[in-house]
């Protein structure tokens, strides 16, 4: 390290400044003197433009502090500070100075009092009428009897058996007895209705009489639960009844119930297999029926007085008439074609049928009649399985007051099916005979393809699948099931047969026409939202203006599309749908717009609101968790920018409920369409709501 020792260095060659190119360092304790001045602990060099000079850093006053009332000085005292009086401090009332004199509390008035000094006293008091009519001033005069009256001419007394006619020559009301009264008081023998006769639950009785109806599909029910509920027979000789328990007729004669046989009761002939022949007899001749079984009947046909019987064969007879005016004998033929040339009283045995038919000649026309009409429907039996026609008892096509006793039944033995191998035309429905129990198709066997109309198909008894009418979206549906609700379709049959007066009358009617028909006393319904489509069906079925065209099935009281469609029906609508193809519905020029959720929609549109809106949502569950999510484009006009002030949900029941929280996020902009996506949710019995606007 080098070392300097000079008491002055100098820069002779330009008089500049000397550069210490590496820095100074100045020693412990040896100070740096500017014009041989050191400086003050504390100051700093300060450039002034031709040198350097030492300066002293500025006073910085001290941190501002409280200031306190009762400090007197320093920086916490209060400067000018005015002189309060006591109360200013204390608050107390007593330390008011020229306090006024107050009256004591006013005390309510009293009626009843009668002290003057007291201060409940009512001075002045008026004195009230007693109520009583005898202190009435001016008291009118009021008639006790008709004698009283002034426009009278009676005497008194009054004659028993007398009436009052009037008298123009008096002006008065006189005496009068005789043919000059009620002369002519009769029954009305022949009284006529105005109008449907409801009895209200009541009877209509009598020890005779009849009902007498010249009018086509009359209704009268003889449902009784069981035999021993029937009434007397002897009482009521020839009465018709039907017994629920029993599922048969009744008809009452010579003091007892007669039963009456169903169809199915009744043996039917199965054996349609026969052989023929004609078997001599010494008194004429037998036809011979021989069954597949073996079993063989003979019909005697013995020759009377004047007839004789030959030519018997295999093929038949003659029957040959001897004795009276003469004549021919009558033929009898066996074969499966009619016989050539026949004569009144020819006889016929039609093998291919095994019917005996008889020529008749009725003096208009000729032609061959069964001579017995079969007892009982045919069917066919091979192997178990049978085809034939009888009578259903049970299922969908079943009615107890017009049981289809003509069906064509076919029932294949058990292992075995019905096939049917070529094109099918249906001209009715194909129902199950029970519910739920059968399929169309299989896992391995699959309908290839299903046709079907746009609005025709349900999954149970409440959701239904559809195409919307207007946007050709795909919808799901689930009908409304409430307390109180009836199908706007039964509604209108109720009102136009005049059943009820209201619309709002329609579930006090309906809910009273299920217990009464379908509900046992037991097994009362206390509303209707179990009420099942059949049910609604078997309901509007009995209204007298209900049109089997219009509504041909159960399903046909919810309506897919048309003027019969109303979305109050559903209590859920859910559209499928690209988007881009969805409509949006909108609102123009109002404060006030409706998000129905059944729509399907999730979204919708106000126009040129006309201030800061409110939103009504409908309908919604009010359920602990429930969750409403839709967005609302606003097309903003008019310079300021409206914004969601208020929210309303409503119930199924058409109540509505304000949301507590409405929280908005967001920055409006004015001429432009904003988005306000709403959020909601329905926590501890309140709707809270968070709304974004971008």
């Amino acid at each position: 390290m080098s070392k300097l020792l000079a008491n002055q260095i100098a820069n002779y060659n330009d008089n500049g400044p000397v550069e210490a190119k590496e820095g100074l360092n100045f020693p412990t304790s040896k100070p740096l003197q500017v014009g041989g001045v050191s400086g003050n602990s504390g100051q700093y060099l300060k450039s002034t433009g031709n040198g350097v000079e030492w300066e002293t850093f500025p006073t910085i006053p001290a941190a501002q502090v409280q200031v306190d009332w009762t400090a007197t000085t320093g920086v916490t005292s209060i400067l000018n500070k005015p002189n309060l009086a006591v109360v200013a401090t204390s608050g107390n009332y007593n330390d008011l100075s020229n306090r006024p004199n107050i009256a004591p509390a006013q005390v309510n008035a009293d009626w009843n009092e009668t002290d003057p000094g007291q201060k409940s006293f009512i001075v002045n008091k008026p004195s009230l009428f007693s109520g009583s009519w005898t202190d009435l001033t001016n008291r009118p005069t009021i008639p006790s009897t008709i004698t009283d009256l002034s426009d009278v001419n009676l005497p008194s007394p009054i004659a028993d058996g007398s009436y009052i006619r009037w008298d123009a020559a008096t002006n008065r009301w006189i005496p009068a007895s005789g043919s000059a009264g009620l002369t002519d008081v009769v029954q009305d023998t022949t009284p006529q209705l105005g109008g449907h006769l409801g009895c209200q639950g009541f009877n209509i009785v009598g020890p005779s009489g009849t009902i007498e109806m010249g009018g086509q599909s009359s209704k009268i029910r003889f449902h009784y639960d069981s035999t021993a509920d029937l009434p007397s027979a002897s009482t009521w000789h020839g009465m018709f009844a039907h017994v629920h328990s029993t599922g048969k007729a009744y008809y009452a004669h010579a003091g007892a119930w007669q039963e009456l046989a169903n169809l199915t009761d009744i043996p039917a002939d199965i054996d349609t297999t026969y052989s023929h022949d004609a078997v001599a007899d010494p008194t004429g001749a037998k036809l011979r029926l021989t069954a597949s079984t073996g079993a063989a009947d003979d019909i005697l046909i013995s020759a009377g007085t004047g007839i004789t019987i030959d030519n018997i064969s295999s093929t038949g007879f003659r029957i040959n008439s001897t004795g009276g005016a003469g004549g021919g004998g009558a033929t009898v033929t066996t074969a499966d074609n009619a016989p050539a040339s026949p004569v009144d009283g020819d006889l016929w045995w039609k093998s291919n049928e095994g019917r005996l038919k008889v020529y008749y000649a009725d003096g208009d026309s000729n032609q061959w009649i069964d001579a017995s009409p079969p007892l009982a429907p045919a069917s066919i039996i091979n192997s178990g399985s049978s085809v034939g026609v009888g009578n259903i008892t049970a299922g969908p096509y079943f009615t107890s007051s017009n049981p289809p006793q003509h069906s064509i039944i076919a029932t294949p033995a058990s292992g075995n099916c019905i096939k049917l191998d070529g094109p099918i035309e249906m001209g009715g429905h194909i129902l199950p005979s029970s519910n739920a129990d059968y399929d169309i198709g299989s896992a391995e066997y699959k309908i290839r393809h299903l046709f079907l109309s746009d609005n025709s198909l349900w999954l149970g008894d409440s959701t239904k699948l559809a195409i919307d009418e207007t946007s050709g979206s795909f919808q799901i549906r689930r009908r409304k099931k409430r307390d109180t609700f009836v199908p706007k379709s039964v509604v209108g049959l109720l009102l136009s047969a005049g059943l009820i007066s209201t619309a709002d009358q329609a579930p006090a009617h309906a809910l009273n026409w299920f217990n009464t028909n379908v509900y046992g006393a037991s097994n009362q319904a206390a509303d209707l939202s179990e009420i099942t489509m059949p049910l609604w069906y078997q309901y509007a079925k009995v209204i007298s203006t209900f049109d089997s065209t219009t509504y041909p099935e159960p399903s046909s009281l919810f309506p897919g599309s048309g003027s019969g469609y109303v979305l109050a029906d559903y209590d859920e609508v859910v559209e499928l749908g690209q988007p881009g193809h969805r409509i949006a519905p909108i609102a123009s020029g109002t404060d006030q717009i409706g998000i129905d959720l059944r729509a399907g929609k999730g979204s919708a549109i106000m126009y040129s609101p006309i201030d800061d809106f409110q939103v009504v949502v409908g309908e919604s569950k009010f359920e602990q968790g429930a969750v409403i999510e839709f967005d609302l484009y606003v097309k903003q006009s008019g310079g300021t920018p409206r914004t969601v002030t208020s929210m309303l949900v409503q119930n199924f029941a058409g109540d509505s409920i304000s949301v507590s929280q409405l929280r908005v996020v967001g920055t409006l902009a004015a001429n432009e369409v904003n988005t306000f996506s709403f959020r909601a949710v329905y926590l501890d019995s309140s709707w809270r709501a968070t709304v974004h606007i971008v």
